[in-house]
């Protein structure tokens, strides 16, 4: 048998919550993949870290506290140049609720409206509710952007709206 990170295929990044589980629930001496903790461990936290210090996610809040829309468009504004100028970041995630009544709310209709009016600056613009791995666009992003960590993934959320933008600096 192959030991070490070899025979796991040096734990994909995408299984990194699947090998904090191993690692904090494991009693015996090696974990599920068959190496052994201290190695995993090294190698899960090793990853995790360069989740949080590479991600290529830029996650902006729109929504707390309420805005006016022309307040949220210009943080909109900044946040894509933001994006756009980095070298780390490709993907802007807003969060901008779906407002009280259920069908959603101004600022979700503003957000998607300056999205479509700036579509151009874009590889895709992916609704929350869409947000899943079976979305083609969604698909494509994770593979050439690279797998990263979102909780919101494949848990369809109508009050978040995540922009594919097109490469800058």
């Amino acid at each position: 048998m192959i030991s070490g990170c070899v025979a796991a295929g040096r734990h994909r990044e995408r299984d990194w919550a699947i090998l904090l589980l191993h690692i904090r629930n494991n009693t015996s001496q090696r974990d599920a993949f068959g190496i052994r903790r201290q190695t995993c461990r090294r190698h899960a936290y090793g990853i995790i870290r360069s989740f949080i210090m590479t991600s290529p996610l830029l996650t902006i809040d729109v929504a707390h506290p309420p805005r006016h829309p022309d307040q949220v468009e210009q943080d909109l504004l900044d946040a894509w140049q933001r994006v756009r100028n980095s070298s780390a970041l490709h993907v802007l995630k807003i969060i901008h609720g779906h407002g009280s009544s259920g069908k959603g709310g101004t600022t979700r209709e503003t957000v998607r409206n300056w999205a479509y009016r700036q579509r151009k600056n874009f590889v895709a613009v992916i609704p929350g509710e869409e947000y899943t791995l079976s979305n083609d666009d969604t698909a494509r992003m994770r593979v050439e952007v690279g797998a990263f960590a979102d909780p919101d993934l494949d848990f369809p959320n109508p009050g978040i709206t995540v922009l594919w933008i097109k490469g800058g600096a």
